[in-house]
């Protein structure tokens, strides 16, 4: 006979919401582990393939130091000689070796690739992420020298070709020079917003109608520089020199003056003017020039003086109150439109307001006056004037879809590189 059930007896199974409750417990906790190991096994991935490129380098770096160049090949199956280095990389990672041109490259690329994560490296910078964004490209800006290289595709593994007749240079806020770029390559500098990375500025075709903007020639001994002018309404002569501390080449231009007795609101300027028919009605012009030393109670201006045939000035453009610190930095002024009957321009770099007690020791260097409303990398310039040709950068189409959409970022680059030419 059945007797009747105890609470233990009715107590012992689970209804149908406690199993379910139990079932999307488990599936939670399983979908955290799964999403905790992708991170745990992406970030080990990662860390793979910069350790690989940084061993890589250093092995590149001993091979240049042995040879003077590096190999043209990584090959592990290959013997090691004076032109191919077995490099290793780690399983399921793939190295992607590109040396620079020529029998004894002087540059390389290398990438390292797991699956879609892929980092790349070049002679002269640290391991730098990519994440394509497409099947079809996805270029970076890489070195290939001192303060020069191209884009190269992460996706096809290939440069771009860029073309340019003759040098250029480059300004690196980092290092406060002005450096030189060869033809068929673009400036390179470091990312001006701290990140890994390089960033290139691609330039128009301009012309410097300044005469030794270097500052490097003193013909005739009197410390100014020569097609350089200066005058001064100061009761004492001021000191005029070429000095060693530049910015680019071996010399700047360097006055130093201590205020006399009897100097009030006295002025020291150097001045030169383009040639005839350089300038017309209508031009844009920009004159700008680098600076830096001490100033101490004085002022210091830029200005364009638009010029008739005859010589009369007719308009001026003029940057008052310009900053000076220890530091090379470029202060410009523009003209925008110049005057009916403008035959050329005289541009002058004024230092004002010297009194008694006063102190003047500025060096200038890298001056340049050009067509256009904004300032473009430094031409340098000896007896003529100089025309830099424009950049124009060619990139491999294949495999490249006809429609969709292009991803860039761009940044207004630091002071003292090409307002809005900063490319990353």
């Amino acid at each position: 006979m059945n007797g009747p059930r105890s609470k233990y007896q009715e107590d012992t199974g689970f209804t149908i919401v406690e199993l379910l409750v139990v079932i999307v417990v488990i599936a939670v906790l399983a979908v955290i582990t799964v999403i905790s190991y992708n991170g745990v096994s992406q970030q080990a991935i990662e860390s793979s393939l910069r350790s690989d490129l940084a061993n890589a380098s250093k092995q590149l770096s001993a091979f240049n130091v042995i040879y003077g160049y590096y190999p043209t090949t990584i090959d592990c199956a290959l013997s090691e000689d004076s032109t191919n280095k077995c490099i290793k990389a780690s399983p399921d990672n793939v190295f992607q070796y590109a040396p620079g041109a020529g029998p004894n490259p002087q540059t390389y690329t290398l990438s390292a690739t797991h699956g879609v994560s892929s980092y790349v490296i070049t002679n002269g910078s640290k391991p730098i992420a990519m994440a394509p964004l497409s099947p079809a490209a996805d270029w970076v800006a890489v070195t290939q020298g001192d303060h020069y290289g191209s884009f190269y595709d992460m996706v096809n593994k290939q440069y771009a070709t860029v073309s340019r007749a003759g040098t250029k240079t480059i300004y690196d806020s980092t290092s406060k020079k002005i450096h030189d770029v060869p033809a068929n390559y673009l400036g390179v500098n470091p990312r001006s917003d701290g990140k890994s990375g390089s960033e290139a500025v691609i330039e128009e075709g301009r012309t410097n109608y300044l005469k030794t903007s270097d500052f490097e020639q003193d013909a005739n001994s009197n410390g100014v520089s020569d097609n350089w002018s200066w005058q001064n309404t100061t009761v004492a002569l001021p000191t005029y020199t070429l000095d060693p501390d530049n910015l680019h080449g071996t010399k700047s231009q360097r006055i130093q003056y201590g205020g006399q007795a009897g100097d009030t609101s006295k002025v020291i300027d150097i001045y030169q003017s383009s040639t005839a028919s350089s300038f017309v009605a209508g031009d844009n012009a920009t004159f700008s020039i680098y600076s830096k030393g001490i100033m101490a109670g004085t002022t210091l201006r830029l200005q364009i003086q638009a010029k008739d045939s005859g010589g009369i000035t007719i308009g001026t453009a003029q940057a008052s109150s310009l900053p000076l610190t220890a530091s090379w930095n470029r202060s410009s002024v523009t003209y925008s439109a110049l005057p009916t009957n403008t035959a050329y321009l005289l541009v002058a770099v004024w230092i004002e307001s010297i009194d008694s007690g006063d102190t003047v020791d500025i060096s200038f260097d890298a001056a340049q006056l050009e067509k256009g409303n904004f300032v473009t990398s430094y031409i340098p310039t000896t007896t003529a004037t100089v025309a830099r040709s424009a950049d124009v950068v060619t990139v491999p189409t294949v495999s490249v879809f006809t429609g969709g959409s292009v991803f860039a970022t761009m940044a207004a680059p630091p002071t003292g590189m090409p307002s809005g030419r900063g490319l990353y």
